[in-house]
């Protein structure tokens, strides 16, 4: 008896350490870059996204307050999300992807500080987007 009742006490701490099922996050992440010294390439998938989510792409190192030359492009099966970079002068930008009306931009970009090109793709609370396809090139100012 003691037993049953000490497991459905860690049970239950657990069930609400964990909080239930999570509200974002990017599912299903296939990328993959070529990068040298001054510039590269990317071209990936993600299955979902949920919520609002910065992705770090690991391949592309920044310094914290470097700025280089972004070219990217991005669409989706299903949804609508909100694509945010933070431009050269520190301010955030927002692009807009539909299904059907994909986003096709390019300008300059800062670092974050992580030392890696941070880009944030954000849906709005409960919603679900699918099938992202993505494409960006960048260029550093040497």
């Amino acid at each position: 008896m003691r037993k049953a009742v000490l497991l459905s006490i860690i049970l239950l701490i657990f069930v609400a350490g964990c909080g239930g099922r999570s509200d974002g996050g990017i599912g299903g992440i296939q990328e993959s870059c070529i990068t040298t010294n001054d510039h590269g390439s990317c071209q990936g998938t993600f299955k979902t996204v949920r919520g609002d989510n910065t992705h770090y792409f690991k391949k592309i190192k920044m310094d914290e307050e470097e700025t280089v030359y972004l070219e990217m492009q991005a669409s989706l099966s299903r949804g609508e999300m909100i694509i945010t970079v933070i431009n050269y002068d520190g301010f955030p930008v927002d692009y807009q992807v539909t299904t059907g009306t994909p986003a096709d931009f390019e300008l300059w970009v800062l670092g974050d500080g992580s030392g890696l090109l941070p880009i944030q793709f954000n849906v709005d609370q409960g919603k679900v987007v699918e099938g992202v396809e993505f494409s960006l090139s960048y260029q550093r100012n040497y």
